[in-house]
């Protein structure tokens, strides 16, 4: 999907998701044991053994979908992952990106950010918060352009994405949501037949 998307040269691309902890490797650890095992045996010596174990090499590498993901987060060096917001904890949360410069604090505090694991997190080229606010009612009414923790300002998935794919904007977007509620503005109601509807496979082709 990110090899896909790259080859069309995005400024950025936003991946509204996180990771906090490697998918598991039970696959992956088997079929590099067994090319380890093949080796100090002795049976991977001639072509035969070689080839099974370099075959071997190849599906554990296939297999580890966090490796592959690795690799296509820094071949993009355009991608940004998303962090979320934790309450009531008293442990810092994972890597959550380059906090913002200094300014009015935002409205927004977190007692902690929780982004992707370290592998990943250092693969990105920068992250950006996916906190969704539900009011009392469980309606959503604001959107959090600002998130602030440990007296930081961290922007949000879609700010964080201005910053990466339009520097030259990012000072006055950043401007802009500082004045808007302390950076977590009410959503304006947009009537639902407004919105242009478009099927996914027509994006596709």
């Amino acid at each position: 999907f990110l090899h896909a998307l790259s080859a069309y040269e995005p400024a950025a691309i936003a991946v509204d998701v996180w990771f906090e902890s490697p998918e598991p490797t039970r696959e992956v650890d088997l079929a590099l044991d067994l090319a380890d095992r093949l080796r100090l045996s002795g049976l991977a010596v001639d072509e035969p053994g070689l080839s099974l174990a370099a075959g071997l090499d190849v599906l554990a590498d296939e297999l580890d979908g966090d490796l592959q993901l690795t690799r296509a987060l820094a071949a993009s060096g355009r991608t940004l992952l998303g962090f979320t917001c934790l309450s009531g904890v008293d442990v810092p949360g994972l890597a959550a990106g380059a906090p913002l410069p200094d300014g009015p604090a935002p409205a927004f505090q977190c007692d902690a950010l929780s982004g992707s694991y370290s592998t990943l997190a250092l693969a990105a080229a920068d992250h950006g918060g996916v906190y969704v606010l539900h009011d009392p009612d469980n309606r959503v009414r604001r959107y959090p352009f600002l998130l602030g923790s440990g007296g930081q300002r961290h922007p949000s998935l879609a700010l964080a994405a201005v910053r990466m794919g339009r520097p030259d904007a990012f000072e006055a977007a950043l401007q802009r949501v500082e004045g808007l509620d302390g950076g977590a503005p009410i959503l304006r109601a947009i009537s639902p037949e407004s919105f242009d509807k478009v099927r996914f496979t027509d994006l596709l082709l």
